[in-house]
């Protein structure tokens, strides 16, 4: 996510309020961009980013809007194979797995809505601003906690946020993964 940082402030402002978020969470093999990177999708087809240099992401937009619809997260894996050679896939060989997260603020979703105003935070940071976006990708949840100077991370700043992304029974868990992590 933090490589659309630096477009994502205008973006927003015309994308309207449904859009899905698709990440490259897995990787292998030759593949174009690397584990963490994003694209946005908005409800009409408006798309910010690239997760493939253009050869799945016609699959993905479409899976995005599908997503949306649905207002149901999902996995999917694209790659190549012989046997396969004419579906979308990665014809540099390597495979991907995409998770694709819908965010509907118009659907009065307060997680929406929240991610949304993380989104537009991360969007008023420069490029060179040190920052940490963590996302939750898991099929029992989603949402996204950014933090500003992760070199400074102090888990007690941030146990309510925690708390409303991963439950309150594994919110010190979670805390004390990040803070090995930053």
């Amino acid at each position: 996510m933090l490589n659309l940082s630096t477009t994502l402030g205008p973006w927003l402002d015309q994308a309207g309020d449904d859009f899905a978020i698709a990440t490259i969470v897995e990787a292998s093999g030759s593949v174009p961009r690397p584990v963490g990177t994003s694209m946005l999708v908005s409800g009409s087809g408006d798309v910010l980013g690239s997760l493939s240099g253009g050869c799945v992401e016609g699959a993905v937009v479409e899976s995005a809007l599908e997503a949306l619809a649905t207002r149901e997260p999902r996995r999917e894996r694209f790659g190549f194979s012989r046997e396969d050679a004419f579906a979308v896939g990665l014809t540099c060989g390597g495979e991907l797995e995409i998770h694709i997260e819908p965010l509907a603020v118009s659907a009065n979703d307060g997680g929406a809505q929240r991610q949304r105003g993380l989104l537009t935070l991360l969007a008023g940071y420069g490029p060179e601003a040190p920052l940490a976006l963590v996302r939750r990708i898991d099929p029992a949840g989603s949402g996204m906690l950014l933090v500003p100077e992760p070199q400074a991370f102090r888990p007690v700043d941030y146990a309510g946020q925690l708390q409303a992304l991963v439950g309150p029974a594994a919110a010190g868990s979670a805390a004390a993964q990040l803070q090995a992590l930053f």
